[in-house]
């Protein structure tokens, strides 16, 4: 595709480049436009916010040992935040959970139960 090639042009959809080669070719021009300051116009385009920052991501996307790595260590980060914030241990804060939770259900257990005796008593 020649980069000087009109874009409405017929002949370019023909023409075998991938989304990634056409996605480079608007990052250079992005580029020269927004930080080399290449525009000759009168009036400089407008280009969003949120384009500059999809362009301008890496090339290449890191190997997922190091993603999975910063995952890992960003959850070991707020773990020993939360527990630091917290007074009480966790494993003791989690039982407390689950009997307020065990006590509810037992209260909504005994609610149906009168209630179904009370359908009952209405037959």
């Amino acid at each position: 595709m020649d980069p000087n090639s009109v874009i409405g042009d017929n002949s370019s959809l023909n023409e075998s480049h991938t989304t990634t080669e056409n996605m480079f070719m608007l990052r250079e021009y992005v580029i020269d436009i927004t930080q080399n300051n290449k525009w000759s116009g009168y009036k400089k385009p407008y280009i969003s916010k949120n384009l500059t920052e999809v362009l301008l991501l890496p090339e290449e996307q890191p190997p997922l040992t190091q993603i999975k790595e910063n995952i890992i260590e960003e959850l070991k980060e707020s773990i020993i935040k939360g527990s630091a914030k917290s007074k009480e241990p966790s494993l003791a804060r989690i039982e407390k959970v689950e009997s307020d939770n065990y006590t509810r259900i037992e209260k909504a257990i005994e609610e149906l139960k009168e209630k179904i005796n009370n359908m009952s008593n209405l037959k």
